[in-house]
């Protein structure tokens, strides 16, 4: 059962940004499909009787904090960490196949989720993929502090590269 639903400064920060600049369109489409992107996490979830401890506003969307992932098994993980990846490529493919410039953009963004969640950061689905993936093999300690060091670094390098 859900418990709490927080919303993250940087949510109100980035509603000030978005009025300033008049970027409407942009934002309401991202942040529609980020939604139905944890939307997805959280169906998942629910198929194999997890709850969501909470979810998280952030300026970049949501975030479903599920409660008791890791009791599950790999593929179960895998399936609930993915699935917001293959549900913005299946949207992009939808949405591709209309050629009107807001169909492309919203083609775009998915797109765009889809690829920008596969980077291999905590606390993005990447991340995650890669530390249970490395879990099962050295151990979720070890994973834990690879990720951190490899999401850092990455992270950082991105920053310097003005991402």
């Amino acid at each position: 059962m859900l418990k709490k639903i927080s919303i993250n400064l940087t949510f109100y920060i980035a509603i000030i940004l978005v009025i300033f600049f008049k970027v409407y369109d942009i934002y309401f489409y991202f942040f529609i499909f980020v939604f139905l992107h944890e939307l997805a996490h959280i169906f998942m979830a629910k198929k194999f009787n997890l709850g969501i401890k909470k979810i998280v506003i952030t300026a970049l969307g949501q975030m479903a904090v599920i409660d008791n992932i890791e009791r599950l098994e790999l593929y179960k993980k895998l399936l609930i960490v993915g699935i917001g990846v293959v549900l913005n490529i299946f949207l992009a493919f939808i949405f591709g196949i209309f050629t009107n410039e807001k169909m492309q953009l919203i083609k775009n963004i998915n797109l765009s989720i889809a690829f920008f969640n596969c980077l291999p950061i905590f606390p993005l689905d990447g991340g995650r993929f890669f530390c249970y993936i490395l879990g099962s093999r050295v151990g979720d300690l070890k994973a834990s502090i690879v990720t951190k060091r490899i999401s850092l670094f990455l992270s950082f390098s991105m920053f310097l590269l003005g991402f």
